[in-house]
């Protein structure tokens, strides 16, 4: 690709070679405009790339495709539809060092009293060394097969996962599938990459808005690892804060467990304010157009 680096309007601008794709950032100083034109130019002195890969795969039901999230797993066979057919939370119940649950059923109360609650893929500042990653993913396999009725041996997988994940954590995941499951082929791909391709391209910016925030610039389908960052800012922040606001209330809810309660109002009841200071003054005026209730029943609160 080309790169250009306009001082005095503080843009880069990239062209990407043979299609002539345009990408144009802009920093906030001259400082920024420098640091990131010489992040670019090292990624594309050697190119590491001698073909373009197919954005079109062949469609074929011995495709398992799977979503590693860190709040919730989504998987299917490829198939004419594009909707996944297995979703579940990506949580484990570990009991004396064991999974004995894996998804929706770790948080039944019978299982809760007996085991706690573990998030083997959720965004740490610091690992936990008594979660076994090899043992949860390997629950997580067993629920996705026996869900969509697939003999790990009649099929190839590909994984979705995050930008954010160590190394070793996707070398155990490899493993498992591979020495344990004994799939006839796996591929590990960025969820930021994997967004760029439903949109048939191979260079732009993936911004990945989930639990929390990946903002990663791809160039030729490689991610340029200078420009990457992670902000915790997102949908589990925001229910945090819900949380807190139902405390003022009397209302509280801070156990993992019940923090599903919190995601369950918050998706059903919350909706992004326009004109916040509007909504407010129509919501004191006429409240009842504001005032809706979320059934919790199914949760089975003790």
């Amino acid at each position: 690709s080309k790169i250009v680096l306009h001082s005095e309007s503080l843009k880069i601008e990239i062209v990407e070679k043979g299609t002539g794709n345009l990408i144009l950032l802009r920093a906030d100083s001259k400082e920024d405009a420098t640091a990131w034109h010489r992040v670019l130019q090292l990624e594309s002195v050697h190119p590491t790339m001698t073909h373009r890969p197919s954005l079109s795969p062949t469609r074929s039901s011995n495709t398992i495709i799977l979503d590693l999230g860190s709040c919730s797993i989504r998987a299917g066979l490829v198939s004419d539809n594009d909707y996944p057919q297995v979703f579940f939370p990506n949580v484990c119940s570990m009991n004396e060092g064991s999974v004995i649950a894996c998804g929706s059923e770790s948080l039944l109360p019978h299982i809760r009293g007996q085991a706690r609650l573990v998030y083997p893929f959720r965004h740490r500042v610091r690992m936990d060394t008594s979660i076994s990653v090899r043992d949860c993913f390997h629950a997580v396999i067993e629920t996705v097969c026996k869900s969509l009725h697939a003999e790990p041996e009649k099929f190839n997988i590909l994984v979705s996962i995050s930008s954010v994940l160590p190394t070793n954590t996707q070398q155990i995941i490899a493993e498992v599938l591979l020495e344990t499951f004994g799939f006839q082929g796996i591929l590990l791909q960025e969820q930021t990459t994997m967004a760029l391709y439903s949109y048939n391209c191979t260079t732009g910016i993936s911004v990945n808005i989930g639990d929390t925030i990946d903002v990663v610039p791809i160039i030729d389908g490689y991610k340029v690892e200078g420009g990457s960052f992670h902000l915790p800012l997102a949908g589990n922040a925001i229910s945090e804060n819900l949380s807190k606001l139902a405390t003022l209330r009397d209302i509280r809810y801070f156990s993992e467990p019940e923090m599903y309660i919190i995601r369950h109002v918050k998706e059903n009841l919350c909706f992004l304010s326009q004109d916040y200071a509007e909504d407010m003054q129509r919501c004191e005026e006429t409240p009842s157009l504001y005032t809706r209730a979320v059934d919790v029943d199914r949760f089975q609160l003790p």
